[in-house]
């Protein structure tokens, strides 16, 4: 089976001295010091699919005599991995627990997770308890961090190369199309997201669309399945269609949160998936595979996609607001770009019908429609000091925990998020599966924070809000940038 045609893709002593580290949790069994087996739990079934139609791994049968196996993570917000009996509550929660405790026993490991504060302005922090762990003879054996993190400590040289470890399939789908050849640079990678990280796919963004609005404006709720379907879902026609529906429904001749829209942005940040989704990139790779800048970003077609969306949103046609989360799920507008979580945590109750398509091409003439992810998803990495050996342990964990999470937490997510299971709603899977194949990873959002404090996303949300002319507004940056990513080719390989 083909894996552009696949339903379902794309699809955590020592730790208690590492301050501000959280305390160190078992979610499974105690077992005895780490050992290699060839004997273990092995693939549930044999062949190329399980009983349900997924793909299987290629790993062999691992049994690690019930080591313990020490990951790190970083926020308990967007904790991956560790679930309870007792923290199952739901179908997303539930198939967690599953996922962990099956690893488990496939490789006989005992999972212990430990937590500590890692977000963007966490970062030095952060890597410093990577630094420590890496120095003090007992380190992690995973490393689940924030993207840009993980990014961070790749460049400081802190993980090994994920290419040169056995078990890891970068071919096989709950690992992202785009992985090796976004990420990889001399042929070398450091992290890896997917169906890992739940993460991840709740951190898509998409365009989620009120059918019974578009059905009431255009008496035909199948018409942006079929623009999508037809190649015609372009972001000229996404402004065109929003401009049919704006009602000043308070306050007769102010525009505000209590009015009706043609579209809202969720966020800020939610903008990017509009530069991505243009087919614009800020990174490239030269002919030598070291990063610089994307002549893309320097082209009249972002200074185009720029000025289209800073005169969509002086327009009452779109909407910045303050309180999102009234809007949309009021079925007060008729889209929103927004990530997947959005679905599974703000439209549980929402009184209309609604569904994804992709964020909008550029032109019809685009190759194919491109998918950006929120920053908070987790980068799994293995760290550099680690032998042979246990580097070997790690890396099947990574590929058992993205396997299994591909066929049993990602579905979840999908059902809780539409509220039906895929065989239920070919259209819906359809375009949920589009937004999974178009996942697309770009070396400078993902090192952002490299870049200081105006990042190329960053300006570019500026450049829309402000209503900047793009080339002017960035035209100085280009040497500056390309010096900086030139640093970080030169650490990465």
């Amino acid at each position: 089976m083909n894996r552009s045609r696949q339903l379902i893709r794309l699809l955590g002593g020592l730790l208690a001295l590492l301050m501000p580290l959280g305390v160190l949790a078992g979610c499974g069994k105690k077992g005895n010091d780490p050992q290699t087996s060839t004997t273990g739990a092995g693939p549930e079934t044999s062949g190329p699919y399980d009983e349900n139609g997924y793909i299987n791994d290629a790993l062999p049968a691992l049994n690690y005599g019930g080591g313990k196996l020490k990951i790190l993570t970083w926020n308990p917000e967007y904790d991956d991995l560790c679930f309870t009996e007792e923290d199952g509550h739901g179908l997303i929660e539930d198939a967690l627990f599953s996922q962990h405790t099956r690893v488990e026993k496939r490789l006989g490991i005992d999972i212990q997770i430990a937590r500590s504060n890692g977000r963007q302005e966490d970062m030095d922090d952060y890597l410093a308890l990577i630094t420590q762990s890496n120095q003090s003879g007992d380190p992690f054996d995973v490393i689940g961090a924030y993207s840009g993190i993980g990014a961070a400590a790749a460049v400081r040289g802190l993980y090994r190369d994920l290419n040169r470890l056995p078990y890891i399939d970068f071919e096989k789908p709950w690992w992202p199309d785009d992985l090796q050849e976004s990420i990889a640079v001399g042929g070398k990678l450091y992290f890896g997201s997917g169906d890992i990280s739940p993460n991840l796919i709740y951190g898509l963004f998409a365009i989620v669309v009120n059918l019974n609005m578009v059905e009431s404006h255009f008496h035909d709720r199948e018409l942006i399945y079929d623009l999508v379907e037809n190649n015609e879902w372009t972001l000229d026609r996404m402004i065109a269609l929003s401009g049919e529906i704006y009602e000043d429904l308070n306050n007769p001749g102010e525009v505000d949160e209590s009015d009706a829209f043609g579209f809202v942005f969720c966020n800020n940040v939610s903008m990017d998936a509009f530069l991505q989704g243009s087919g614009i990139s800020i990174t490239t790779k030269n002919r030598n595979g070291e990063l610089a800048i994307s002549s893309t970003l320097y082209s009249q077609q972002c200074d185009d996609v720029v000025s289209k969306l800073a005169t969509f949103l002086k327009s009452d046609s779109a909407f910045v607001p303050a309180k999102y989360f009234g809007i949309f799920p009021e079925g007060r507008a008729m889209l929103t770009s927004a990530k997947i979580s959005v679905c599974v945590d703000r439209l549980k109750t929402a009184a209309f019908d609604y569904g994804v398509v992709p964020i909008p091409k550029y032109s019809s003439g685009q190759k194919s429609y491109i998918t950006t992810m929120n920053h908070h998803f987790s980068a799994y990495s293995v760290p550099v000091v680690l032998s042979d050996d246990m580097a070997g342990r790690s890396a099947a964990f990574m590929e058992a925990m993205g396997s299994e999470g591909y066929r049993s937490v990602t579905p979840a997510i999908f059902e809780t998020a539409f509220k039906r299971k895929y065989s239920e709603s070919p259209t819906v899977a359809a375009m949920f599966q589009l937004i999974r194949d178009g996942v697309r990873f770009d070396m400078g959002r993902l090192y952002r924070l490299n870049f200081g404090g105006d990042p190329p996303d960053t300006m570019f949300r500026h450049a829309i809000q402000q209503d900047q002319k793009w080339l002017t507004y960035i035209s100085s940056r280009r040497g500056q940038w390309n010096r900086i990513l030139g640093r970080i080719s030169a650490s990465l390989s």
